[in-house]
């Protein structure tokens, strides 16, 4: 499940060497959860005739969710799979969508909800390694202490 990550530029980025890239010790945890909590990175990653987006609705970037959609839609999928932190300590939550429409009006209400719809957000001058080390959400210092509203279940068939 490689996929592809988009970053707060909305570059798309492999997932093969992200540590390197920001900086994070290799084997020191996992760096596709540490860019997607703390960096607000998109990941898109195909499983057969659905994609998985993981996310999370308080840290995601504007313009990472702006290249995911589009990456969603040219993909055209039968099914969305929306992933995003649990409780702290918990594991991911995930919603089924059998309608692609339907899962990015869910992307695009969460990131409403949360403040990081559409518009501009404050950028950083330095690359996502200058931020500090790579700590995954919930360890010890991780700035993180907040937890998503997004609750309910999409209808399965």
């Amino acid at each position: 499940m490689d996929g592809v990550i988009f970053d707060g530029s909305g570059e798309a980025l492999p997932p093969t060497g992200l540590a390197r890239r920001l900086g994070c010790p290799e084997g020191d945890g996992d760096a596709i959860a540490y860019a997607v909590g703390t960096l607000g990175f998109v990941h898109v990653a195909p499983l057969r005739d659905t994609l998985l987006v993981k996310f999370d609705p308080f840290t995601v970037d504007h313009l990472a969710a702006f290249a995911a959609f589009y990456e969603i839609a040219g993909q055209a999928p039968k099914r969305l799979v929306l992933a995003y932190p649990g409780e702290a300590g918990g594991s991911e939550q995930y919603e089924i969508f059998n309608s692609l429409i339907a899962g990015l009006k869910r992307v695009e209400a969460a990131l409403n909800r949360t403040g990081n719809g559409i518009g501009p957000s404050p950028r950083s001058d330095t690359l996502p390694a200058d931020r500090g080390p790579c700590r995954l959400v919930g360890e010890p210092g991780s700035t993180k202490n907040h937890q998503p509203e997004i609750r309910e279940l999409a209808d399965l068939p």
